[in-house]
């Protein structure tokens, strides 16, 4: 087992309480006054009530969309819409957007400060909507005349992360302002996006978070749920309760530890190097669903004998453009381009062709390619050489943790289904990029998509996804 963490399953304290509790509240409902209950049933009868749809407009994650009860035109409840994607159960947030539209101080109408006053010092005056639309169109106008478009930047931070952020990040792109994006807090998302491609070409997986429950294993990295995301904690330990095994991968021994099958303590900002080094076990050990790379993944894409990048047939044949592809993410992301097609080495042909062309592509392998006088190989080829880096005993002195540690957590994330599941703890160090990137890889080394129990739960993404469709 190595120095993975069993936790204790005796009887604690706060097991003792909440059972505790629970006995004491159905004493006290069997004593409950039937007259004090039938008076509030009649007086509840007689009020009109109405269900309409709406959208949590918090800011601060997915804008889930709810049903909002209505009672003699007061927001009286809310709760989640049956036919929404995520937030079927929401945070506690939601429950208290009732609250916001009563609240005397709000703010409910434009408001200028008074011409002539400092800053700070609180004298404001109200201006209509027209005005304010008019003010911002002659400030913006102003600054990108004279300064060029970029001068204007629009800034999103986690609290404008739902509508609000996406409006305001389209809005800027159309005017050719600056965009400030959500830097760290996407990181993960960014490096999937390295293996899988752009999420609306990405099928989602329709049942929801109660997938999770056919998961056999569900890993977690980096994420404190027990304290940080209550909604979906919750799923994790329904899931435990019909046998789902927790791995959790942590330095800090949280609550989330104490109540998982194995807790991993490794050092910190070393998760790239453990998945790295599962998928080096994986391989190792024939514990890949090759069938699955073969058919989904990019690995028998030819690269460069440079290694800088995917080979295209613009670089070994004339009639092809040398089409110049350029992507946020790098060199290394798999952007199609029609009139200059990846390359692949064709065993049929026994040459390097166009990746649409190929009758049997051969996925791993190193080819001398005439035209380049050079040889080179397959990505997943590349692959494997560099996982050679990350070996059980070479991670776990990255790590500090021990190589029977890692064997375990590699043939845990090999076992499907499996469920995968991050936060935005892993997200705020540098190069933290390449861990979303690398856990990418370990899902599609294992063919952990399209299955029922397969799939990540990602806080940057729509929560859980199965995607079928991996470039």
């Amino acid at each position: 087992m190595g120095d993975a963490r069993i936790p204790n399953r005796e009887l604690t304290r706060r097991s003792f309480l909440e059972t505790s509790a629970v006995a004491g509240g159905a004493a006290v409902l069997a004593g409950a006054n039937g007259n004090l209950v039938a008076q509030a049933a009649e007086t509840t009868a007689t009020m009109t009530e109405e269900v309409k749809i709406g959208r949590c407009l918090y800011g601060g994650c997915f804008n889930c969309e709810r049903e909002v009860v209505i009672r003699d035109g007061h927001m009286v409840n809310t709760r989640p819409s049956k036919k929404e994607i995520v937030g079927r159960r929401p945070c506690q947030r939601a429950y208290n957007q009732i609250l916001l539209p009563y609240y005397p101080n709000r703010l409910k109408y434009p408001m200028k400060r008074v011409e002539g006053t400092e800053r700070g010092a609180g004298q404001w005056e109200r201006i209509s909507w027209d005005e304010a639309f008019n003010l911002m169109a002659e400030k913006i106008s102003y600054f990108q005349t004279n300064f060029g478009t970029r001068s204007v930047a629009i800034a999103q931070s986690t609290g404008g992360f739902g509508i609000i952020g996406f409006l305001s990040a389209r809005f800027a792109a159309q005017m050719g302002m600056t965009w400030q994006e959500n830097a760290v807090d996407m990181a993960s998302g960014l490096g999937f996006n390295r293996v899988w491609g752009s999420l609306p070409e990405r099928p989602q997986n329709d049942q929801y978070e109660e997938d999770l429950y056919n998961a056999r294993h569900l890993v977690i990295w980096g994420s404190n749920a027990s304290e940080s995301s209550i909604q979906r904690y919750r799923h994790y330990l329904m899931a435990q309760r019909q046998g789902t095994k927790i791995h959790y991968i942590d330095p800090n021994e949280t609550m989330l530890a104490s109540r998982a099958y194995r807790w991993y303590p490794i050092r910190h900002a070393t998760d790239s190097a453990l998945i790295l080094s599962c998928c080096q076990i994986i391989l190792e050990e024939g514990l890949e669903d090759r069938a699955f790379m073969e058919k989904e993944s990019a690995g028998a894409y030819l690269l460069k004998p440079d290694g800088s990048g995917y080979l295209r047939m613009g670089d070994i044949d004339e009639a092809y453009p040398k089409t110049i592809i350029t992507y946020p993410y790098g060199p290394d992301y798999p952007v199609p381009a029609e009139d200059n097609p990846f390359v692949v080495w064709d065993a049929a042909a026994d040459a390097a062709v166009a990746v649409e062309e190929a009758t049997s592509p051969v996925f791993e392998g190193s080819f001398f390619v005439e035209a380049l006088g050079a040889k080179v190989k397959t990505s997943f080829a590349a692959l494997k050489e560099h996982l050679q880096n990350y070996t059980p005993e070479k991670a776990s002195e990255i790590c500090d943790i021990s190589p029977e540690s890692i064997r375990e957590l590699a043939r845990a994330c090999a076992d499907l289904p499996v469920y995968h599941a991050d936060g935005y703890g892993w997200q705020h160090y540098d190069n933290s990029i390449d861990t979303g990137w690398a856990l990418g890889m370990l899902m599609t080394i294992t063919g952990c998509f399209g299955k029922p129990g397969c799939g990540i739960m990602d806080m940057v993404k729509i929560p859980p996804v199965n995607w079928e469709v991996v470039y």
